[in-house]
This record gives C-alpha cells, structure tokens and sequence, in this order.
C-alpha cells in the first residue's frame, strides 16, 4: 500500500499568498510598461502631424497653416458649420486639424492613448477635440522667417 501525501491547508495559504505578493510586484511594472507605450504612440503621432504640417507647408508656398479659416464647403471634406458669425452664411469654420487631414488620412493620429479620450469623430472624418494642440503663434508665417526653427514648438501633447 502506498501512502500519498496531499497538501495541507497551511501549505496552499502559503502558495497562494506567495502568489500574490509575486502579482502586487509585478502590477504596478506591467502599468508602467504599458503607460510607455502609450506614451510612445502618442511622440509618434506628433512626429506624423508635424511631417503633415511640413507638407502642407510647402503644398502652400512654404506658408505655416493657420489655427482656423473660414471657406466654402468644397475647401475640405471635413468641413462643418460651426455657427460662428465672422464666416458669414453658407461658410464653414476649419481648425488646423481640418486642414492637416488630408495630409494625414487617418483620423487615429489625433488620439493619444494617454489621454483618456477619443477625439470627436464622424463618418471616419476628424471633426475636432482631439488631445494635441497647435502654437497658433506661428500660424500663417513664411518658413522662412523663422530665425531659431529648432526652438519652435509647433504641436504638443495636452
């Protein structure tokens, strides 16, 4: 007759407490791992809308885009009636991410992971509230004018 030995209660506390203490050490670094990563996608994004800018830049005679323009409807495809008066009737009010869209193609780039919400989306058009924002500061100038480009900051994580 063999004799088996089986576990006793004490011994299986004491796996699974081991258990635990490993989870509790090890959580908080599977967080911070992923928190990285997302803040990695979202450096990426902000490297693809400023190679958007640069494109847009030069489609326009190396003209900086501005924050928000008034036009027609067929300016963009992204374009909505915003109601605000200083576009007068029929006119659609186009923020910078409006403009940068076509440049882009994909509506993602304007969400960071990080920040805890999507941008407003319609159809798989940006339509605004994204989580970077634009130095409306250099808005509308000559690339060329710019005396220190490497101390510019063009966009920013919010």
């Amino acid at each position: 007759m063999i004799k088996r030995r089986a576990f006793t209660l004490i011994e299986l506390l004491v796996v699974i407490a081991i258990i635990a203490i490993l989870a509790a050490i090890l959580f908080p670094v599977f967080a911070r791992a992923r928190e990285a990563a997302r803040a990695t996608s979202c450096r990426s994004n902000l490297k693809q809308m400023g190679n958007a800018w640069l494109m847009y830049a030069q489609d326009y005679d190396e003209t900086i885009l501005r924050s928000a323009v008034c036009g027609e409807s067929s300016l963009l495809a992204t374009g909505y009636t915003s109601g605000n008066s200083g576009c007068g009737g029929g006119a659609f009010y186009h923020l910078w991410q409006h403009q940068l869209h076509p440049y882009m193609k994909n509506v993602g780039i304007m969400d960071c992971p990080s920040g805890g919400r999507e941008s407003s989306k319609y159809y798989g058009q940006y339509i605004g509230g994204g989580r970077y924002g634009y130095n409306s500061i250099v808005q509308g100038s000559a690339l060329a004018s710019w005396t220190r480009p490497a101390e510019t900051m063009v966009f920013a994580d919010l």
